[in-house]
């Protein structure tokens, strides 16, 4: 048994049961492809976990209150999305509570008032709507983009004292904020250490102490952090054009090696969570950061874009442009080049990278930046959407590198996760996702990107080439070093070659790059430290990684057993075999592991033999 102070959220969905008797089948399909789609990855990559299910609903326990409601404003704001095309009396909506109080957790369940509260508060919500218990608005207040209002007191069942009740509106949070921005499906700074802390202190507080002032990430570099350009349109269809810009901003900088640039999604998400740019450097412990914002009307554009010092909180730099999109590359060019020059990084081409898979075509970059934000998202809609951008790109300019790249990573990605109907394919059909991206990436390579070679050592790997594979991986970093994706990449794909020491590097390297990094940036390092022998670490780094990513599972689970099985930790190594639903015999997963060398291998298979796999 263990109590602890906790961040609960409680979902519900409305009117269920009339669903269910107006449609049965489809209604337990849609709700299934809910969790499986969109629930349960947001839950764990804003820091979550589903603790228990309750029939129709669930409840959730997330790092901090800031993580819960955000994932609670991002799952009402794409369920809607989603249900736009459904009857009204057919469309599914969901109530969200969030509460932050005392919770037990014993032998898989949970309970206690912290749960209470939520499930009772959860009946007050409006379908589609949260609501939020005054502990919670104690501690959010203006660093959520969103307004409460409030409810009262309200007397809750078996509630012994009223609590505070606050109804949560997306939009402008109070005092004035920045315009609501898409939340992203990336996971957010854990900023709490434990729950409980939030109790004692002021959310602020405990950003600064884990801040402190800006750190210097790589020594004799400055480092650098490229916020998301806010979208003052009016329009929020146009978030990818604005968010677009930011990152191929990120991608340029980054390749100048006198500079440490954190990558997109760190810098995205620790923006949604603080407001103010020094505030943020401060959490990503970064001297500088680079805000701004965009306008676009028709064809009329206003970029402004700044270079903040976080030590003092001045520009370094400011600029402005005022044209059509057609010039647009023409000024973010000269952006990357100002910002490097106020940096006093004399001669800001020398040393620096370059890419050949880009295009001078505007339109073309157009299509392609609104491609991408739909391939970001990582849903079967999105790659749907995304498709037909990129295809437009490659009409425009059918040079454009990243645009084949892109087509090539969408393709790759339907097949891998099974996504072939929701590409117009049958199953039996499969196999022409992976023949699609073969194609595309021939062609990317051409015109190589760091995500065309990414791509390249991920078929490499299911082809068995792991020479190849560490090759593409190579090149992907070399072309583009600032992405944490290329890192991880060459972090397995040094594992398998038999140089685990180097692979550890990477993956802390990724890490570094991205400090906000994803669950499967810690599989790979527990991998890396199996093969190292260091067992108790690969354990605490897989042991993350499920907590982190509840849905996808398998792959953490074969590792976590071995390690177990390798410790002798036989209890432990039984329940991590028996709670993977992955199930493969030790030989088939060698199909999918190329290593180099025998007894790297032969490490693996032993520890999943004692764990009990045949």
């Amino acid at each position: 048994m263990e109590r602890r102070i906790a961040a609960i959220l409680a979902a519900d969905m409305v009117g269920f049961s009339r669903l269910v008797e107006a449609d049965e089948i489809g209604t337990l399909e849609r709700q299934k492809a809910y969790r499986h789609d969109l629930i349960d990855p947001l839950i764990g990559q804003f820091q979550g976990q589903v603790v228990k299910l309750t029939g129709d609903g669930l409840i959730a326990e997330f790092s901090s209150v800031v993580a819960a409601v955000q994932f609670a404003l991002t799952l009402q704001r794409q369920v809607t999305a989603r249900e736009q095309g459904q009857p009204e009396d057919r469309r599914i909506r969901y109530r969200l509570a969030v509460n932050l109080g005392d919770v037990i957790f014993d032998e898989g369940d949970v309970y206690g008032d912290g749960v209470n509260i939520a499930a009772r508060m959860e009946e007050m919500a409006e379908p589609g709507g949260i609501v939020v218990s005054g502990t919670v608005f104690d501690l959010l207040k203006s660093n959520v983009d969103a307004h409460y209002e409030p409810l009262g007191e309200k007397r809750l069942k078996n509630i012994a004292t009223p609590v505070r009740v606050y109804r949560v509106v997306p939009g402008l949070a109070q005092g004035g904020a920045r315009p609501e921005k898409a939340r992203r499906r990336w996971p957010l700074l854990a900023v709490f250490c434990g729950a409980a802390t939030a109790m004692a202190i002021s959310l602020w507080v405990i950003y600064a102490a884990l801040a402190g002032k800006p750190a210097d990430l790589a020594p004799g570099k400055p480092s650098l952090a490229v916020l998301p350009l806010d979208n003052l349109s009016g329009d929020p269809s146009q978030d990818w054009f604005a968010d677009g810009l930011s990152e191929d901003l990120t991608t340029d900088l980054s390749r100048h090696p006198g500079l440490f640039v954190i990558a997109r999604n760190s810098a995205f998400a620790s923006a949604e969570t603080a407001r103010d740019p020094v505030e943020v450097a401060r959490m990503l412990k970064v001297a500088y950061v680079i805000e701004g914002s965009v306008r676009r009307v028709g064809e009329t554009l206003r970029i402004n874009v700044q270079l903040v010092d976080a030590g003092t909180g001045g520009h370094v730099w400011a600029e402005r442009y005022d044209g059509t999109p057609e010039d647009v590359l023409a000024f973010m060019d000269g952006v990357s080049d100002a910002v490097l020059g106020a940096l006093d990084l004399a001669d800001p081409q020398n040393g620096k990278t370059v890419s050949t898979g880009e295009t001078g075509n505007a339109r073309a970059f157009d299509a392609f930046l609104e491609g991408w934000g739909h391939y970001k998202q990582s849903t079967p809609t999105g790659l749907q959407a995304a498709i037909p951008l990129f295809e437009r790109a490659l009409e425009l300019d059918p040079d454009y590198g990243r645009a084949h790249a892109a087509l090539a990573a969408t393709y790759f990605a339907a097949w891998e996760r099974f996504r072939a109907a929701d590409l117009g394919y049958d199953m039996e059909q499969r196999r022409a996702l992976m023949v699609l991206s073969e194609r595309y990436l021939e062609k990317a390579l051409l015109h190589p990107t760091g995500l065309a070679h990414q791509v390249a050592a991920q078929i490499h790997r299911l082809n068995g080439r792991q020479k190849d594979m560490l090759r593409s991986a190579q090149a992907a970093v070399a072309l583009e070093p600032g992405d944490p994706e290329g890192h991880a990449v060459l972090s397995f794909a040094l594992v398998l070659d038999g140089r685990a020491a180097e692979g550890l590097e990477a993956i802390e390297t990724a890490m570094a790059i991205e400090p906000l990094y994803p669950p499967n940036y810690l599989l790979a390092k527990g991998i890396a430290l199996f093969q190292l022998g260091r067992y108790e670490e690969a354990v605490e780094a897989l042991e993350r990684t499920r907590a982190r990513d509840p849905v996808n599972q398998g792959g953490p689970l074969y590792w976590l057993a071995a390690a177990y099985g390798q410790l002798d930790r036989q209890d432990e190594a039984n329940a991590a075999r028996v709670a993977n639903r992955t199930r493969t015999t030790v030989d088939g997963l060698k199909l999918y592991l190329p290593f180099r060398r025998a007894e790297d291998w032969n490490r693996l298979a032993e520890g999943l033999r004692k764990a009990g796999y045949q």
